[in-house]
């Protein structure tokens, strides 16, 4: 039940705040792109797994620093 309402919230709020349609459902995007770029930066380290989650961790670190 709970998984269901995270993928309907953004149609719920789309219909409630019409004028900020573009900002909800500019939310969405990260859910495609975080997992896709986590996906990369993992994969960049080659054989080694545990180093690639290390180098996901740091980069998310330095954003959340940046912004």
């Amino acid at each position: 039940m709970a998984t269901s309402m995270f993928v309907l919230w953004v149609l719920i709020a789309a219909s409630l705040l019409p004028k900020r349609k573009g900002l909800v459902l500019g939310v969405d995007w990260t859910g495609i792109i975080g997992p896709v770029v986590t996906g990369t930066v993992v994969q960049s380290a080659g054989i080694n797994e545990t180093l690639g989650f290390d180098y996901s961790i740091l980069f998310i670190s330095i954003l959340l620093i940046t912004f």
